[in-house]
């Protein structure tokens, strides 16, 4: 198996343990597959670990809208122990990490969104944007608020 195809199926089980309900994209190799693809695999809790490994996403709020341009507060709960890695989702497609190695005991970052972060894409608006916390050595245990928007520079 060469290199770059080894990265898209490593790339491709990485979103899928990532994801809330969107469907990765598919690989080459899946993509011929005539068999319909899984169902992305919810968030895992080992058995017996303790309760602070679920995470609950406070702010954003569903339906709330964030500027590019302004610092905004994202804030979590649940977990106690560790450190989190902090991402954003718009439109089902993942835009990468904001951050990675918060101490999980913070429970919040404060983010500036960057200009362009949607109006990049020449659009003024999106509302289907959602964040995800995740755990920073487990991307496997995480999750992603509801949907909210953001919009252009006021």
């Amino acid at each position: 198996m060469t290199r770059t195809r080894s990265a898209v199926l490593a790339l491709g089980v990485t979103l899928a343990a990532c994801s809330s309900g969107d469907r990765p994209a598919r690989s080459p190799a899946q993509a011929s597959s005539t068999r319909p693809p899984a169902a992305a695999a919810p968030p895992q809790v080992a058995p017996g670990s303790a309760p602070d490994t679920v995470f609950r996403i406070t702010e954003p709020t569903p339906g709330v809208l964030w500027h590019e341009g302004e610092v905004h507060v994202i804030r979590w709960s649940g977990r106690r122990s560790g450190q989190v890695a902090i991402g954003a989702v718009m439109g089902g497609k993942d835009r990468g990490h904001l951050t990675f190695g918060v101490p999980a005991t913070q429970d919040s970052f404060a983010w500036k969104v960057p200009r362009g972060f949607i109006t990049g894409f020449g659009i003024a608006r999106s509302d289907a944007v959602r964040i995800r916390v995740e755990d920073a050595a487990d991307p496997s245990v995480g999750v992603e608020s509801a949907p909210f928007s953001i919009a252009g520079s006021r």
